[in-house]
C-alpha cells in the first residue's frame, strides 16, 4: 500500500496552464453517495515507477506520439507481438500536446533485445520519439521519465504506508504521548491548506467542499470511505472509512487508538469548509484495534 504525500496525492498529468484555468470536472462520480455504492469496481493500482520480475527480462518502452491515433498504432503493434506482455504504464499529455506512453514490458520470451525491441517499432512512422531502455538489473526496469509527479498543480512524493507507519510508531518511541499531539497537529495544518487549495480551485464550500475532499483523499489511497452524516444545523458531522493508512498494522487486543493524523486532517478540513474555528474530532473506533472501520465524530 502506498501513500502520496507532499502532503500530496497523485494525477499523471503534465500541468500546462495555472489551476484557475483549469476548472475540475464537480460531476457526481466526486460524492460519497456514489463512492459508497456496493457497485463500485475497486482495484488496486500500481504506481507506474518500478517494475520488478525476478528472473525474466523487462524493459521500460516509451513512446510520444502527436495524437491518440499515433500512440493507438504502436500499441497494436506492441499487441501483436504475442510474446511480449506489457506489465503496466502511465499516459501523459506532455507540453505540446503530445501523448507520451511509458510501458514497462517483459521481452524474455520474444528472443529480442531492448535494442531489436526499438528497431522493430521505430519503423513505424506513426511517433515522434521511441525508446526502449534495458532494465537496470535483471528482472528489474525503473520509470525515467516519471518526474515531477504531481498532484494537480503542486509537486507530490510517494512513501509507503508501512514506512510511514514505522516512522510514526518511531516518534511515539521517542516523545510518548507527545508524537500523537504532533502528529494531529501536522493533519490539521495539511487539512487546512488541502481545503484552501480545493476551494480555490473549484469555489466550492462547505458540505460541498467536504464531500469532494473525502473523494479525493479517497481516490489517493488514505482510505474507503464507508458512510457520511451530516447535520448542518447542529453543526454534527460522523464518517466511518476502513483501510486508513494509519492503521494498516492491527494490533489485536490493543485500546489505543491510532488514526491521529487523519483526526487533525478532518478537523482541519472541516474548519476551513466552513469557516469556523475549533472544531472538535474525536475517534470513536479505531481499526488498529481490530473494529470494523475507523468512526469519527467532529462537532462545533
Amino acid at each position: 500500500m502506498t501513500i502520496f504525500i507532499s502532503m500530496c496525492l497523485c494525477v499523471n498529468h503534465v500541468v500546462t496552464t495555472p489551476a484557475a484555468a483549469r476548472p475540475r470536472d464537480i460531476s457526481s462520480e466526486y460524492y460519497p453517495e456514489n463512492l459508497l455504492s456496493a457497485k463500485t469496481f475497486r482495484v488496486p493500482t500500481s504506481l507506474p515507477s518500478l517494475c520488478v520480475r525476478k528472473g525474466r527480462s523487462v524493459a521500460e518502452l516509451t513512446a510520444i506520439a502527436p495524437d491518440l491515433s499515433g500512440l493507438i498504432v504502436i500499441l497494436s503493434s506492441i499487441a501483436s507481438k504475442k510474446s511480449v506482455d506489457v506489465l503496466g504504464g502511465s499516459l501523459v499529455k506532455v507540453f505540446d500536446g503530445g501523448l507520451l506512453i511509458s510501458l514497462f514490458v517483459d521481452y524474455t520470451d520474444s528472443g529480442l533485445s531492448p535494442e531489436g525491441i526499438e528497431h522493430s517499432l521505430g519503423g513505424i512512422g506513426v511517433v515522434e520519439s521511441l525508446s526502449v531502455n534495458g532494465a537496470l538489473a535483471k528482472g528489474v526496469a525503473v520509470n525515467s521519465h516519471m518526474f515531477p509527479l504531481m498532484m494537480g498543480d503542486k509537486r507530490a512524493v510517494v512513501f509507503a504506508v508501512d514506512y510511514f507507519c514505522d516512522m510514526m510508531e518511531h516518534l511515539r518511541e521517542r516523545l510518548g504521548e507527545a508524537a500523537n499531539a504532533l502528529l494531529y497537529d501536522m493533519g490539521h495544518k495539511y487539512g487546512e491548506a488541502f481545503a484552501r487549495s480545493l476551494r480555490t480551485e473549484t469555489s466550492l464550500t462547505g458540505d460541498e467542499l467536504v464531500r469532494l475532499s473525502l473523494a479525493e483523499v479517497q481516490a489517493s489511497g488514505w482510505c474507503v470511505l464507508e458512510n457520511y452524516q451530516a447535520d448542518a444545523n447542529k453543526m454534527v458531522w460522523r464518517l466511518s472509512v476502513k483501510e486508513l493508512f494509519e492503521c494498516s498494522k492491527r494490533r489485536p487486543g490493543a485500546s489505543v487508538n491510532r488514526s491521529h493524523f487523519f483526526r487533525g486532517f478532518l478537523s482541519g478540513l472541516f474548519e476551513e469548509a466552513f469557516g469556523l474555528v475549533n472544531i472538535s474530532c474525536v475517534e470513536t473506533l479505531c481499526q488498529a484495534n481490530v473494529a470494523d472501520a475507523c468512526d469519527f465524530a467532529l462537532w462545533v
